[in-house]
């Protein structure tokens, strides 16, 4: 009789085990299929920044009143000398009206432009269109709900602007701009930007759009940029491209001219630099 159960007890173990491995098998399967399906859904966005003679006509042409805009104060960190730009990353901290404050850092790069560490190629990716001809590969870590005491009192330099960022971003800074030092940052801004988001529609084009105007503003020097950007999740790259080709013919087709390929945040560090 004890045999008997003893041989019983040992079945169940053995079909427990097997239900366990079988459990764990399909498990990890659940978790291949899902990280597959995560990377072939990418992030695409599709921007056209608007010159600033034409900013107030694009507001009009759009349909957008300023009452309806969400004030945000934007700052970008920087040496003096520029050198986290040279390396292409960028490093940026916003405080939303209503909102507690975020930051991100973001390596960009044309395909095939830049060498990337393992760390680096395991960062999602998202596609920045600027133009036609084909994205830039941006890749990013973003750090929400900071305090936005904590955002005041480094841009008015009562706090190191390491405050504003996680361990992981540090480490992004750190391994891409080895000799950098976050007591050689200093913020590069402000920028007063009026957002609409996903307000406006573009004929030709299915996705709502974000509008943003920036104003800038150094002694006695002003700038205005507005962009015009929509984020799409895509599957293929000839997706990718036909939503490209689409998104730039609205644009021509609402007035707003042609693509300049250039960056809400390249144009805001010339701004910045030229006065220096």
């Amino acid at each position: 009789m004890r045999h008997i159960q003893d041989t019983h007890t040992h079945t169940q173990r053995y079909r427990l085990r097997g239900f366990a491995t079988g459990l764990a098998l399909l498990l990890v399967a659940a978790a291949v299929s899902a990280a597959q399906t995560a990377s072939a859904l990418r992030k695409d966005e599709f921007k056209l920044t608007v010159t600033a003679l034409d900013a107030a006509t694009a507001l009009r042409m759009l349909g957008l009143e300023l009452s309806y805009a969400e004030q945000e104060i934007v700052y970008y960190f920087d040496t003096r000398d520029r050198v986290l730009q040279a390396h292409h990353l960028t490093l940026r901290a916003r405080q939303p009206g209503g909102h507690s404050a975020d930051s991100t850092v973001k390596l960009r790069a044309s395909a095939g432009t830049l060498e990337l560490n393992t760390e680096e190629r395991a960062l999602p990716v998202e596609q920045d269109w600027t133009n036609e001809r084909g994205p830039s590969a941006a890749r990013s870590i973003n750090h929400k709900k900071i305090e936005n005491s904590v955002f005041d009192k480094v841009v008015t330099g009562l706090l190191p602007v390491k405050e504003l960022f996680t361990d992981s971003q540090r480490h992004l800074v750190a391994t891409r701009v080895p000799g950098v030092t976050w007591e050689s940052l200093e913020p590069i801004g402000p920028v007063q930007a009026d957002v609409w988001s996903r307000q406006a529609q573009l004929a030709g084009f299915a996705h709502p759009v974000t509008v943003e105007l920036w104003n800038l503003r150094q002694g006695e020097r002003e700038q205005q940029i507005l962009e015009v950007s929509a984020k799409v999740r895509v599957n293929t790259e000839s997706e990718a491209q036909q939503l490209a080709k689409q998104f730039f013919a609205a644009t021509r087709s609402a007035g707003l001219g042609e693509p300049n390929g250039l960056s809400k945040t390249t144009q805001v560090m010339d701004f910045f630099t030229s006065e220096r």
